[in-house]
Formats: structure tokens, sequence, C-alpha cells
């Protein structure tokens, strides 16, 4: 049976991880009763700014129009997942096609 932990205390923001104009990674610090014999936890988290989304309609043909495009982050997670599946299965290494997604 696993050890309840208790109330977190002690949380204070560190430094930024790296600079970006997208995404701040930082890391978290915390304590919590019950977990790390009392020392500072780390968790490192992502803050990014609030999201605007545009839709496209094209008049004349009375419908949205679709983006298709490259997306790292689309890649990266697709790659992970089908380099884990080639290593078993003997299939080709993943290419670029796997981090293109439509979206409006």
């Amino acid at each position: 049976m696993a050890a309840e932990r208790g109330s977190v205390t002690s949380v204070r923001m560190g430094e930024p991880l790296f600079s970006s104009l997208y995404c701040k990674p930082a890391r978290v610090w915390y304590r919590q009763e019950g977990a790390g014999d009392g020392a500072e936890l780390p968790w490192d988290i992502v803050e990014t700014f609030d999201a605007v989304a545009i839709l496209l309609f094209h008049k004349d043909r009375n419908a949205f129009l679709a983006v298709k495009q490259f997306r790292p982050a689309v890649w990266a997670s697709r790659a992970r997942a089908a380099q884990n599946d080639a290593a078993a299965t003997g299939r080709p290494s993943p290419t670029a096609d796997l981090g293109v997604s439509e979206g409006l």
C-alpha cells in the first residue's frame, strides 16, 4: 500500500530553463509531507500565452478553409511511437510526413 502524502508547502518558481518567444519552460520546487523525506521536489512546467483561433471562410464556395502544415511537436510525438514500433517490427524509420496535420 502506498504511503499517503500530505499537504504541499514551500512552493517556489525556479529560474527559466531557457529563453523562447513562444513558451517558457521552468522548474517549480515544492515540499510535500510524506514525499522525498522533506527535501524540495522539482516539477518541470511550461508557461504559455493565451491562444487565438481564426477561421477562414471562402464566401464563393460557402466553406471554411483547412490548413495543412508541418508541426514539429506533432512529429516528435508521432515519431517517438513510430520509432518504438519500427524497432519491434523492422519497419522503416519515421519520416517528416508524420508531422503534417490538417485543421481549420
